[in-house]
């Protein structure tokens, strides 16, 4: 079965067919999708309260905390002709 975007309302609608007592071959039959498709949602719905699979975070990690990053802001407020080294 090719790729192909299926927006959350209808996730959301297979869902609740499947609860309804639909049994998921229907389901996918009626709304043209496979049937993994189908538990795939069931297992995000379950797992995180939403049938779209959470992002992942991407990039590399920050070194500084945020905590420290908002004081070294408030210092270079404070003092905006200090050198890298006086801080």
């Amino acid at each position: 079965m090719p790729y192909r975007s299926i927006s959350s309302d209808i996730k959301q609608k297979a869902l609740e067919l499947v609860s309804d007592g639909w049994h998921i071959q229907d389901v996918c039959s009626v709304l043209g999708m496979c049937p993994r498709s189908v538990e795939r949602w069931q297992a995000n719905f379950d797992e995180q309260g939403t049938v779209n699979p959470a992002h992942p975070t991407r990039g590399r990690r920050r070194l500084l905390s945020p905590d420290i990053m908002h004081a070294l802001n408030e210092l270079i407020h404070e003092n905006p002709t200090m050198y890298l080294d006086e801080i």
